[in-house]
C-alpha cells in the first residue's frame, strides 16, 4: 500500500508484487498535490488486484503535478480499480496514463467523478487476451484507447 497525505516535490512509487495473488493500493487523499509523481505497479502471474485512489467522493484532491502512471497485472484474472475525483481548480498533468491487465479474465473499473482542468497526454486501457470486463466512462469521451474488452465497451 501507498498511502499518502498532502505530496510535495517529486514522489517515486514502485510495486512489485511477483508471483501469486496480490492486492496493491495507491491511496491519495490529501487536500494539496502537486510536484512531479511516477507510479507503476507490477502484478506479475497470479489472480492480483490494483486499486488506485485519487481523492474521495467527499474530499476532491487539488492536483496540480504532472505524474506518469502504469499498471501491468500479468497474467490471471485480474482487478484494476480507479476512482479520481480532483476539485475543479485542478490543472495538473497526467503526461502517460497506461494499463495493462494481461492473459486471463480480467475487470477495469474507471471512475472519474471530476477532472477539473485536469490533462491527459496519453493513455491506453487494455484488457489483453480472455473474456474482460471494462465500467467506466464511454472510450468516445476519453482521450486515450480502451481496448480489448469483451464487455461492456
Amino acid at each position: 500500500t501507498c498511502a499518502k497525505g498532502t505530496l510535495l516535490g517529486q514522489h517515486v512509487c514502485f510495486i512489485n508484487g511477483g508471483a501469486g495473488n496480490d492486492v496493491m493500493n495507491w491511496i491519495v487523499t490529501c487536500i494539496e498535490n502537486s510536484g512531479e509523481f511516477q507510479c507503476n505497479a507490477d502484478g506479475g502471474a497470479g489472480h492480483d488486484q490494483i486499486n488506485l485512489q485519487l481523492g474521495t467522493e467527499t474530499t476532491p484532491v487539488d492536483f496540480k503535478g504532472v505524474v506518469d502512471y502504469f499498471a501491468d497485472t500479468g497474467s490471471g484474472d485480474d482487478e484494476w480499480n480507479a476512482i479520481v475525483n480532483f476539485t475543479g481548480d485542478s490543472d495538473g498533468v497526467v503526461s502517460t496514463f497506461t494499463v495493462l491487465l494481461g492473459d486471463g479474465s480480467d475487470a477495469a473499473l474507471l471512475g472519474f467523478i471530476g477532472l477539473g482542468n485536469t490533462q491527459i497526454l496519453e493513455g491506453l486501457v487494455d484488457g489483453g487476451a480472455g473474456d474482460d470486463t471494462y465500467v467506466g466512462p464511454p472510450p468516445i469521451l476519453l482521450t486515450f484507447p480502451v481496448s480489448n474488452f469483451e464487455i461492456g465497451v
